[in-house]
């Protein structure tokens, strides 16, 4: 009889034991928001760095004793997306941005504007800019996609020109 009740309790214990251990685990996935970073390259950083070889004066010149304080900015799921999402970020330190959350996926920078106390400091040239071409291609316009991976920060680098005002056509 003791024996019979030895069984029955380690047949409810294995019972118990398959019954926990059968559960369904959760699936990781790759949804969720993760952490991008926008780093602006002005100018005069690229040509510090000798990216750019050319005179100064080809492009515009701003005060760059000015702080930046924030962007504006609009993002696609394409590079002509009608309808891009703006985005408005403070810059944390040395040119770069507060993290931003956004989904897994690839986007489009549609427009870049940095601000200063007093308005608006730098822009990211559109993709056809003859800025571009003077540069020789080693400025990087805008609609250049990125992608968001799952469990990494990203830092996307923007270059940006002093801004100026003229038709949008010619900047």
């Amino acid at each position: 009889m003791q024996s019979l009740k030895s069984f029955i309790n380690y047949l409810i214990v294995v019972n118990l034991f398959l019954v926990l251990s059968s559960c369904e685990k959760p699936v990781e996935t790759k949804s969720g928001k993760h952490e991008v970073v926008f780093k602006m390259n002005t100018v005069y950083d690229l040509l510090k760095k000798g990216t750019l070889h050319d005179n100064p004066t080809d492009f515009p010149i701003c005060n760059d004793k000015l702080d930046a304080t924030y962007i504006n900015f609009s993002l696609g799921k394409t590079a002509d997306d009608p309808n891009p999402q703006k985005y408005l970020l403070n810059i944390a330190h040395d040119n770069e941005t507060k993290p931003l959350k956004l989904e897994v996926g690839v986007y489009y920078l549609q427009e870049f504007y940095v601000y200063s106390n007093v308005g608006k400091l730098w822009a990211a040239a559109p993709a056809d800019s003859p800025y571009i071409a003077i540069s020789g291609g080693r400025i990087k316009g805008l609609e250049f996609p990125f992608e968001v991976k799952a469990f990494q920060t990203l830092t996307v680098e923007v270059d940006v020109l002093c801004w100026e005002e003229i038709p949008y056509t010619e900047y």
